[in-house]
């Protein structure tokens, strides 16, 4: 009759689904070299959390430094609205002035700052003073420390497993950088920009 006949279509065609997949399964050990079933669901599954793993790794890429790309810029348009026009005080008058001439500042004497520098007193159009172009350049390195400051905090809660990472390091990054103090010397042409940078990045490629 026909609904034996159709009950006889239905069991054949699970009992070919399960050979079918038993044949998978055997054909799926016999190329990795494992022995049974059991083996392969482990592969699988190793598999399956390393294109996990995989694809986690491509999504922090592509967030990489999205953060801190905002944190250096909205840094630096504060930091330009602020800086000093001209010679601030402390060092800053003797650190230009060897950084025109490439000489040497008072002990360590700071070359690669005086290196640095020479560029934007030397090669910089008359729009603003040599000074002025200095200062700004200062504030550039200080926003680029402000924004790895924010790299370092977010590198840290990931490595710890924490969530919200996106603000906790903008806030990190906003707190260093307009901090009284550090505020100041980003805004003149002293060392300590150049050495936040350079300390920052150090950290960062510690974690």
């Amino acid at each position: 009759s026909a609904p034996s006949e159709a009950g006889s279509a239905t069991a054949a065609a699970l009992k070919f689904e399960r050979r079918a997949e038993e044949f998978e399964v055997k054909r799926f050990a016999g190329l990795t070299g494992f022995q049974s079933a059991r083996e392969v669901a482990r592969a699988k599954q190793r598999y399956e959390m390393e294109e996990a793993k995989r694809r986690e790794a491509h999504e922090r890429a592509d967030d990489a430094w999205a953060v801190e790309y905002y944190v250096f810029f909205s840094v630096f348009v504060l930091y330009s609205l602020t800086t000093a026009p001209s010679v601030a005080g402390g060092d800053s008058g003797e650190l230009l002035a060897e950084s025109c001439s490439l000489g040497t500042a008072h002990p360590p004497g700071y070359p690669l700052f005086t290196l640095l520098y020479h560029v934007p007193l030397t090669s910089m159009p008359h729009y603003f003073s040599p000074a002025m172009w200095a200062n700004l350049f200062t504030a550039t390195i200080g926003a680029g420390a402000s924004s790895v400051v924010c790299a370092i905090t977010r590198e840290a809660l990931r490595c710890g497993g924490q969530g919200g990472r996106s603000i906790t390091g903008a806030a990190a990054g906003y707190l260093f950088a307009f901090s009284p103090l550090v505020w100041q010397y980003h805004c003149t042409s002293e060392v300590f920009a150049l050495n936040n940078l350079l300390v920052a990045l150090l950290v960062h490629r510690a974690l």
